[in-house]
């Protein structure tokens, strides 16, 4: 008969409550309401003999070089709140601004919200603290003659055999680092060759394929966390930096990775900027600049994902590890620094149909609502991705969820829709502009 040993209980005891404890920062733009980015500060930190929550100040540089371009960050609205703490430091502040460095550059500038459409830096342009891992020295993993990336996949997974965060050796996944070929241009070499047969795609070099367990390769492409640099060290960890609770970060936050020699710095650093640009907010219009020494002190900020009213629209770009993009989006309420509530909306988020501009009243655009040339200029900044995407509903090729029907505030053909509607009413003076029956005229 089979008995128990000492050490083992039946049923094993509860754990104790855990929660993951994060402080929101917001990022923004010096002359447009509303954040760039808002990340959680989730290091503690000793500041003037008090513990605080804080993040690094290099992370928030990094991710808003990504963005907008090469700045600094300031305390205040203007430029002469210059932060001054090292790079290596802790920002534990609620809201800073970020400028850009170039003195003649345009102060409204603009930001990057689409992946497919960033511009990747050069390895020079690049913080040096992301090629750690190239300058080290160990074995490289050369992939065999494999044409397909299920079978590459297979073979990385095989060869790690285990996450490099978890540790764990069950339900891995390859995590494709990023899933643009033009990526791959920025640190592939003409002499190096890794054995892959003429058909296999750049995406499955292995260079950027990392093995994780299911769970943190889904939190990852949310996105979560990153992989990024821990300077001065050459270690890197799993840097956790989303706007909300996660059960994740307790464990596995500023956690060391065990990253393949394999893996290339820019690589990681490509993933770090997917990460940011898939985290940022779309920019209100020029049309509703921040008035200095008017903002609210409780202001809601979207926690990861557009708050749907006002409705904000950002671009998405799917990850290299296919993750599906429609997830529950929580709004974050901050009333201080460390009061957080949540609000649930169910949120259906699309690649390439986000980059809708908040009204500037807060409300909803209706027709009749605006001008016609205003209604032209949101038009035009639809992307040809976006107006495909509408022509290929149309034609059923790829329909809309109703959510997006029913929240976009314009669409191909949006004015001219509207200039017919203004025109019927001249010439139909019973109906309304709203087209409220109760205000026509039936004549027989």
């Amino acid at each position: 008969m089979a008995e128990l040993t000492t050490d083992s209980h039946d049923p094993r005891p509860p754990l104790e409550p855990r929660s993951d404890l994060a402080n929101q920062i917001a990022i923004y733009h010096p002359v447009r309401q509303g954040p760039l980015l808002a990340f959680g500060r989730r290091q503690k930190v000793i500041e003037n003999s008090q513990e605080r929550l804080g993040i690094r100040h290099w992370f928030v540089l990094d991710a808003c070089l990504v963005v907008a371009g090469k700045g600094f960050l300031s305390s205040t609205p203007d430029s002469t709140g210059r932060v001054d703490i090292a790079e290596s430091g802790f920002l534990t502040g609620r809201e800073y601004w970020y400028f850009l460095s170039d003195a003649a550059a345009d102060p409204d500038y603009r930001i990057c919200n689409n992946f497919l459409e960033w511009k990747p830096l050069t390895r020079e342009e690049v913080p040096q603290r992301w090629f750690a891992i190239d300058e080290r020295d160990g074995p490289t993993t050369v992939a065999p003659l494999l044409a397909t990336s299920s079978d590459i996949s297979l073979f990385l997974k095989i060869t790690d055999g285990y996450c490099a965060i978890s540790g764990l050796n069950e339900e891995l996944r390859a995590c494709h680092l990023y899933a643009c070929n033009t990526i791959y241009k920025q640190f592939s070499h003409d002499d190096a060759c890794f054995g892959f047969a003429s058909n296999s795609r750049p995406v499955d070099d292995i260079r950027q394929i990392l093995t994780l367990e299911s769970g943190l390769h889904d939190s990852m492409d949310r996105p979560s966390f990153v992989i990024a640099p821990s300077p001065p060290s050459d270690e890197y960890v799993c840097f956790f930096f989303a706007n909300r609770p996660i059960g994740l970060a307790e464990d596995y936050h500023m956690r060391t990775a065990r990253v393949p020699s394999r893996i290339q710095g820019y690589a990681l650093f490509a993933r770090f900027a997917w990460a940011m640009i898939n985290s940022t907010f779309a920019l209100p219009l020029l049309q509703t600049p921040m008035k200095k020494g008017k903002r609210k002190q409780a202001t809601d900020l979207p926690a990861d994902h557009p708050d749907q009213s006002p409705p904000r629209r950002r671009r998405r770009s799917r990850s290299g590890g296919g993750a599906g993009l429609d997830t529950d989006c929580p709004t974050i309420h901050t009333a201080s620094d460390s009061d957080l509530s949540f609000d649930d909306a169910d949120c259906d988020t699309d690649d390439s149909l986000s980059n809708i501009h908040d009204v500037s009243d807060g409300g909803r655009l209706e027709l009749g609502s605006a001008p016609i040339d205003y209604l032209k200029e949101q038009e035009q900044q639809l992307t040809a991705s976006q107006i495909q995407r509408f022509h290929d509903a149309e034609e059923g090729i790829k329909p809309f969820s109703s959510f997006l029907y029913n929240s976009l505030e314009y669409y191909p053909g949006y004015s001219h829709i509207d200039e017919l509607k203004k025109s019927y009413v001249v010439t139909h003076p019973a109906v309304s502009e709203t087209g409220d029956p109760s205000t026509a005229t039936r004549t027989c």
